[in-house]
């Protein structure tokens, strides 16, 4: 998958138009169109912001990694250990 076709799948699971990201990458509708469509390639600022908004690596972004990430905002130390003690005994039970 390349980095277009990943900003377009992003973009449509997070249910923004093409105007709306537009909007709060602050370009236009043309950029946007020629990213999702391989024409052209996000700067580096636009690339972190990418991420930012959908809350994934820029690695992720960039095709580098294909792995997908959960962002886990708002919870405390204690249920961090807690979910990853959960990640841990899944893994141990069987290979991902």
């Amino acid at each position: 998958m390349e980095t277009g076709s990943r900003i377009a799948k992003l973009r449509t699971r997070s249910g923004l138009s093409r105007s709306k990201l537009a909007k709060e990458m602050k370009t236009n509708v043309s950029t946007i169109k020629k990213w999702e469509n391989g024409i052209s390639i996000p700067t580096i600022d636009h690339i972190i912001d990418l991420a930012n908004l959908f809350k994934v690596t820029s690695d992720y972004l960039l095709c580098i990694d294909d792995r997908p990430i959960m962002v886990l905002d708002g919870f405390s130390q204690s249920e961090m250990d807690f979910l990853n003690d959960i990640v841990q005994a899944l893994r141990r039970r069987r290979p991902f």
